[in-house]
């Protein structure tokens, strides 16, 4: 009698009122919460559409892009959520996760699309006119906008406590969503103030990309809830390097090929000083990859050519700069000059980084591909003082292009006379712990 009460005792104690109470409000405040969703997704799909129509009534393909993206966006969302719920007799409940898995993936790489659509259109008003000639559209415009960002304000308070797959998903989209109508609020606030396609096209871009970047993490937080998926994950994190070395290789070649053909065709100079520069960057990934899970003697040896390698491109980069860039006709736009700085400086950084954190963990096949990516960015480094100098001084050129082509392919064959005289340190210290 005494077991018998005390496993009563356990019991109760195991099921307290309390908890089943929390159980019972947490399973109801989700149907709850879609619920309170639902209820006002047909007004936010109505002012969506009339802010599409006056859109399409201003014939402007930036104000066009940011409607589409937007209805399309709460579309995809509200197709979720309506399979998010399902019928248990005359009760309502939820439906699994997992059925939902293929639904979430769908909507995502839709979305992905189209926030890169929309990026494309942004980049086009930094070489095209957008004009909006009709000042009382825009006025409505703005107007549908603010409407449109209470709305996706009012879902994000709405699920901030709240987790699971299809929640995240939908959070995430949500916040993709909240920033594309406030691109399209600025684009419309700027064009009423005065014509100003450029700050409009780099705060689209800019926006955009950061929708562009939460929808891939919504997809990617998605793909992961699969254990198939996260293995997957793991073995491209852990060989990650090697894996793009061998996609860049592949990039290698078919590049030299295209510039080897195109430098006969047009007996250009620098299209075959550049075919032979990526030619040896292709030679020195080959020997990276071909030295992986050899021997530590054959790595060292494989460090030693791989140096030889970038510094014979690089010198012959450098014997051919005063050539091609002997003609002051090299001419960049602006914005173009600007894309190409920033992307050379970003991937400056990353190298140095990269190159750091190899270095520090004593992984010579990781420090050899991040020097080859060292040395392939001080070339680029070229490319963009061209581009900069081509629209910041309207004169000649020349000297100075042909001065950082010195320059900088000269650091780019120190790289590579460096990786030979650390080789020697390296073969000397392997030798000595040999011994």
């Amino acid at each position: 009698m005494r077991i018998s009460l005390k496993r009563l005792i356990k019991g109760i104690r195991f099921k307290r009122p309390d908890l089943l109470k929390n159980k019972k409000k947490r399973l109801e405040t989700d149907i709850l919460l879609l619920k309170k969703i639902r209820k006002f997704t047909p007004l936010e799909i109505l002012f969506l559409s009339a802010a599409l129509f006056a859109c399409i009534k201003a014939a402007s393909c930036f104000f066009i892009a940011c409607a589409v993206y937007s209805f399309i966006n709460v579309f995809t969302r509200t197709i979720i959520l309506s399979k998010f719920t399902g019928n248990k007799g005359k009760k309502e409940v939820l439906v699994s996760e997992d059925k939902l898995y293929s639904s979430c993936i769908d909507g995502g790489i839709v979305l992905l699309l189209a926030s890169f659509a929309l990026m494309a259109a942004c980049g086009l008003l930094l070489f095209t006119k957008d004009n909006v000639t009709d000042r009382m559209i825009a006025v409505i415009i703005q107007s549908l906008t603010v409407i449109n960002l209470f709305f996706s304000v009012y879902n994000l308070i709405a699920v901030r406590k709240y987790s699971g797959m299809v929640i995240g998903f939908y959070r995430l989209l949500n916040q993709a969503n909240l920033l594309v109508v406030f691109a399209l609020f600025v684009g419309v606030t700027l064009r009423i103030y005065g014509d100003k396609d450029n700050l409009t096209g780099l705060t689209g871009i800019l926006l955009s990309g950061c929708a562009f970047c939460l929808t891939g993490y919504a997809l990617w937080k998605t793909l992961l809830t699969r254990e198939k998926n996260r293995k997957l994950y793991h073995h491209i994190r852990n060989n990650r390097t090697i894996i793009f070395t061998r996609l860049s290789l592949q990039k290698d070649i078919i590049v030299v090929f295209g510039k080897v053909v195109l430098s006969l065709i047009t007996l250009s100079g620098f299209m075959l000083v550049n075919a032979l520069y990526s030619a040896g960057m292709g030679i020195a990934r080959y020997l990276a990859i071909y030295a992986q899970n050899k021997e530590q003697n054959r790595q060292i040896r494989s460090y030693f050519e791989i140096g030889a390698a970038i510094s014979s491109a690089s010198l012959c980069y450098v014997a051919y700069s005063y050539q091609t860039f002997s003609n002051p006709f090299f001419r960049f736009d602006m914005n173009a000059a600007l894309i190409i700085a920033l992307y050379t400086f970003t991937e400056f950084f990353l190298i140095i980084k990269d190159y750091m954190k190899a270095r520090k963990a004593k992984n010579l096949i990781s420090e050899e591909i991040k020097l080859i990516g060292l040395s392939s960015t001080f070339i680029c480094l070229v490319l963009t003082q061209v581009a900069i100098m081509s629209f910041s001084n309207e004169g000649d050129n020349t000297f100075t292009n042909r001065l950082s082509g010195i320059i900088f392919g000269g650091m780019s064959a120190f790289v590579g006379v460096y990786m030979m005289l650390r080789s020697k340190y390296l073969r000397k210290r392997y030798r000595e712990e040999q011994s």
